[in-house]
């Protein structure tokens, strides 16, 4: 499953396309517009990033299109998901899902992004940790930012 940076967000677009054309079929703007609105913002998919991936499912028969006319001058051309679009979503998803497991088990989970800045809270007492100093006077303790909960 080892997957370079560069796959890795080419198919995070590509499975987010098919995961929604599961359930009717889209055209690229109002697939970037479901992305953005359901992402609250934190995902977006420019149509410079869309486009070739829509050639690359039509490509391996994922998808299929169908033009639309919606006046005498404009097209809208709507995408679908085919059989094949369906297991590569499962395998996509299947990823996704290992991918996830392995980050949370390495990041803690209760990180707190506030202020640009990630803070790991430790949650043990101030004396244990103070304790823990005295008898590893030289560890390094730099860039951590200890918050001390009440127990």
């Amino acid at each position: 499953m080892a997957r370079s940076r560069n796959n890795f967000k080419i198919e995070t677009v590509e499975m987010m396309v098919l995961f929604l054309l599961q359930n009717q079929d889209l055209y690229g703007y109002q697939l970037t517009t479901l992305i953005k609105k359901q992402s609250r913002d934190n995902v977006i998919v420019t149509e410079s990033t869309l486009y070739p991936t829509f050639y690359k499912l039509f490509k391996n028969s994922y998808t299929s299109d169908r033009a639309m006319s919606i006046d005498k001058r404009r097209v809208c051309v709507y995408y679908h998901l085919e059989d094949a679009g369906k297991e590569r979503l499962a395998g996509l998803l299947k990823d996704y899902h290992e991918i996830t497991v392995g980050i949370e088990r390495i990041l803690p989970s209760d990180l707190d992004f506030t202020e640009g800045e990630a803070r790991i809270f430790i949650k043990y007492s101030e004396e244990s940790i103070k304790e823990y100093i005295k008898l590893k006077p030289d560890c390094a303790w730099g860039g951590i930012i200890i918050h001390f909960e009440e127990s």
